[in-house]
């Protein structure tokens, strides 16, 4: 996840499949590009006036509440919007397999086929159980263990060789309203949230995002795996 002070969040993730070998920028690149856009039709813009090395999912949310999900490619690009103000995505394909690709698709995490609709099926739960979800349920809900040791939250299986487990290594619930950033430095189920010591917004909570109006933006959040046993 990164964030820029004009009160944007970029979440990026890997998709999988093997496109062209051809010359094309690598996604750090886009992804600078992207966080220094000067508006949201710039930032919109960069994955698609640029030429990509590899595919990746881009998630896009600005503090107005409005989110969209990018799966793009090297190929085409496709597109998702928020359903009931929730969007979320994994690692596969959810708009549609590429071309180049469907003949012999297989996701390469097989999870990410439950983790996204389990946690899309926690956070419209939530939603529809009070006005907005808080960040305390948002942390909740991304300490799900469906599937364990595979999951939202995962946890190292110890019936894989060392070199191939992994886990959760970090959580973040960013307030894109307030500018509150929250993180938990292992996995969600044990491992407390602490507020970051400083705001997103250079002058702190802009108007809006000070606890009294109504909030104008969604939640965002995410979890990176690795090899927990890697120095």
């Amino acid at each position: 996840m990164r964030l820029r002070k004009r009160a944007r969040a970029l979440n990026a993730n890997g998709l999988g499949g093997r496109f062209s070998s051809d010359i094309a920028l690598p996604q750090t690149v886009i992804r600078r590009r992207i966080l220094e856009s000067d508006s949201y039709y710039n930032a919109l813009n960069v994955p698609f006036s640029l030429r990509q090395q590899i595919p990746a999912n881009l998630v896009i949310t600005d503090r107005s509440g409005f989110t969209i999900n990018l799966e793009t490619t090297p190929a085409r690009h496709r597109w998702i919007y928020a359903s009931e103000g929730i969007l979320v995505h994994a690692n596969h394909y959810e708009e549609d397999v590429p071309d180049q690709i469907s003949a012999d698709y297989r996701p390469f995490s097989v999870d990410s086929l439950f983790r996204s609709p389990i946690l899309r099926g926690r956070l419209r739960s939530a939603a529809h159980a009070m006005r907005g979800p808080e960040p305390s349920v948002l942390m909740d809900c991304l300490g799900d263990h469906f599937g364990y040791p595979y999951g939202v939250c995962r946890h190292p299986d110890s019936r894989d060789p060392e070199h191939l487990q992994s886990k959760t290594i970090a959580s973040a619930v960013v307030d894109l309203t307030s500018g509150r950033y929250f993180l938990a430095p292992g996995n969600p189920c044990d491992t407390a949230y602490e507020l970051l010591p400083w705001n997103l917004y250079d002058d702190g909570p802009r108007p809006g995002g000070n606890g009294t109006a109504e909030p104008t933006t969604m939640l965002t959040s995410s979890c990176v795996g690795t090899n927990p046993n890697r120095p």
